[in-house]
């Protein structure tokens, strides 16, 4: 498998900079290896534990998380007290399109802070 994302990393420039991208972050030092650590990185688990106010926010053009994937997550908080969700579009925004809204930080940052607000006025003991 690490085979086939290398072959794909020559001759895709983005494909090539998300595996770099990600060997960095985890500390891997071959693709193997990155990738092997990435498969342990699951919420399944663990999700249905969350018993707090949770704040999800997605990019739609996400080039590292499939959009599913955050759709899949919201359904696996069964037991959160509340979940609120925000989707950036390139209809809105295309920068904050993106991976983890990077393109608009302030959008991003406005969203964290009104959540944090509104949170905090409705559950004041969090």
């Amino acid at each position: 498998v690490a085979q086939h994302f290398e072959a794909l990393a020559d001759d895709n420039p983005t494909a090539a900079f998300m595996i770099l991208q990600g060997r960095r972050v985890t500390g891997s030092t071959s693709t193997a290896e990155y990738l092997q650590k990435i498969s342990e990185y699951v919420t399944a688990d663990v999700s249905n534990q969350v018993t707090s106010d949770v704040l999800l926010m997605a990019g739609q053009d996400d080039t590292y998380v499939p959009y599913e994937q955050f759709v899949e997550q919201v359904q696996t908080l069964t037991n959160a007290r509340s979940i609120s969700t925000r989707t950036f579009t390139k209809h809105e925004n295309n920068a904050a399109s993106g991976h983890l809204n990077c393109g608009n930080g302030v959008a991003a940052v406005t969203v964290v802070l009104d959540w944090l607000d509104q949170t905090l006025l409705l559950n004041p003991d969090v």
